[in-house]
């Protein structure tokens, strides 16, 4: 069961887009669930499982005493999660500016431990014990909502807020050249912002951005027309949002949109 708690608190919000609870009893449960590109920042919190990178578009759970987590980043390729028998497993999804209200350090594509203290403080490891031991999923979202608005700091680097605001929701043609007019800045200091936080480049996010709308379309307005679809999002023509969908997804819009699950209208994936 894969179910989402969505976020109450107006200071919260801006920095975390909702909390993802996966979980499972099934001794003989077996499924792979392939997540595609988004444009935030997922800390995931397992118990009793721990999770493995099989290469760059792969992971694996695989057994593990107590409690371990891991992040995953702006990825470009389809993700494959694999997992067997029982789960119980917390995404906790940040927005890329609230990443930095919370950690010290760069958002990688990828990084794992099994020490929740070393990245959220004394007490954490104790804290999720008790989240876990819940089995009330609303009360969980609310126990972790309100760990988090202790944890939250003020954001110390408007540039970036304000940088991500801009490619969020502009819809320049152009939009690394009037982006950075906008900021006041050279190109190459976005680019380097970009590479630096969040291991993209400008461009691979804005691909990320337009890609994330045609999927938000495609769930809410599964009859649209493939180019009234690419004019809305910015793509050239109905030929490029179907390239660059075969990329994000190796699938068509057509095939895919018979495929995918959402829950919530918050989260997209495809379970086999």
């Amino acid at each position: 069961m894969i179910s989402t708690y969505s976020i109450s608190s107006r200071h919260l919000r801006p920095c975390v887009q909702y909390i993802i609870f996966n979980h499972s009893a099934d001794p003989q449960d077996k499924r792979c669930i392939t997540a595609f590109a988004n444009n935030n920042i997922c800390l995931g919190i397992i118990r009793g499982k721990k999770i493995k990178k099989l290469g760059d578009d792969a992971m694996q759970m695989e057994a593990h005493r107590g409690i371990t987590f891991y992040f995953t980043g702006m990825y470009m390729k389809p993700c494959e999660f694999s997992q067997e028998g029982c789960q119980d497993e917390i995404c906790i999804d940040f927005t890329p500016a609230g990443f930095y209200s919370f950690f010290p350090f760069n958002a990688k594509t990828f990084i794992a431990g099994d020490h929740l203290d070393d990245i959220l403080g004394t007490g954490s490891h104790f804290f999720f014990e008790s989240v876990f031991n819940e089995t009330d999923f609303t009360k969980r979202g609310q126990m972790i909502e309100n760990f988090l608005l202790k944890k939250l700091q003020a954001n110390e680097n408007p540039f970036l807020a304000e940088t991500l605001h801009h490619f969020d929701y502009s819809h320049d043609e152009t939009k690394l050249h009037e982006i950075s007019r906008k900021m006041r800045c050279s190109e190459k200091k976005i680019y380097r912002l970009f590479t630096n936080y969040f291991d993209v480049s400008p461009k691979d996010y804005s691909r990320i951005v337009r890609f994330r709308k045609v999927l938000w379309n495609l769930n809410h307005h599964r009859s649209f027309a493939f180019q009234h679809l690419a004019n809305g999002v910015d793509y050239f023509d109905q030929s490029h949002l179907i390239r660059e969908f075969q990329f994000f997804t190796g699938k068509s819009p057509s095939k895919f949109s018979t495929n995918f699950e959402c829950v919530d209208n918050k989260i997209i994936f495809e379970v086999r």
